[in-house]
């Protein structure tokens, strides 16, 4: 079973009362922004994936920009990749650019990272 990490990203204190659609049941809010929850990612489906691995650094981080470019809001990609620079830069340039961080997964040396369209 591939398991990861979810980051939820809660607009708390903003004023809105919006659930992430891969929220679990039962929990309660709090004054926290950020936690991170294990998941299963299987329940992730991804509308379009990106196969980025054996580019390095700043590529997959290119091709991801033009793959989301053309790709519709609210839509998922998946990035399959190999750089481990792009673990920490993608989810950093997601949230910076207005797309979501969904999860990340790795196995083997293969990092899955699957982000919504803002």
């Amino acid at each position: 079973m591939n398991r990861g990490f979810l980051w939820d990203i809660m607009n708390i204190g903003q004023g809105t009362d919006m659930e992430s659609p891969l929220q679990t049941k039962g929990r309660h809010k709090s004054d926290i922004n950020l936690f991170i929850q294990e998941v299963t990612v299987e329940k992730i489906t991804a509308d379009k994936t990106l196969d980025a691995r054996g580019l390095s650094c700043p590529m997959p981080s290119v091709k991801t920009a033009l793959a989301l470019e053309a790709m519709g809001s609210g839509q998922v990609l998946l990035v399959l990749t190999d750089d481990p620079v792009s673990k920490k830069d993608l989810p950093i340039w997601a949230e910076a650019t207005g797309n979501t961080l969904l999860g990340v997964t790795e196995e083997d040396s293969t990092i899955s990272i699957y982000l919504r369209k803002g």
